[in-house]
């Protein structure tokens, strides 16, 4: 449970996010993580399809809250990317201080 601030909030997210997608049989070399102000955390692409990432790191346990959410802003500029065929698929994964991760995918 690190505390960060600014862009460098979701980082624990995204190294939990690219361990599990190496794990799942995603070439490390297609995983690519935006800095800065970015609709996305990760890309990534298998089989032929990309994928971006919108990763939140949540600092409560996933029985707070019955689910999981992300910025009405941020989903539509995810899907105006898509629409420029910059990726494939939307995916939003939350983490959460007892171990869950939800994920949601094709949030478009």
């Amino acid at each position: 449970n690190i505390n960060l601030d600014g862009f460098d909030v979701d980082k624990p997210s995204r190294e939990i996010l690219k361990c599990f997608l190496i794990a799942m049989g995603v070439n490390p070399d297609t995983i690519y993580q935006s800095e800065g102000n970015c609709s996305y955390d990760l890309l990534y692409e298998k089989d032929g399809v990309k994928y971006a990432v919108e990763c939140k790191d949540r600092r409560f346990e996933s029985t707070k809250y019955s689910d999981h959410c992300i910025e009405a802003v941020k989903l539509s500029a995810l899907i105006n990317r898509k629409k420029k065929g910059e990726f494939d698929k939307i995916w939003l994964v939350s983490t959460f201080t007892d171990g869950v991760i939800a994920i949601a995918k094709d949030i478009d």
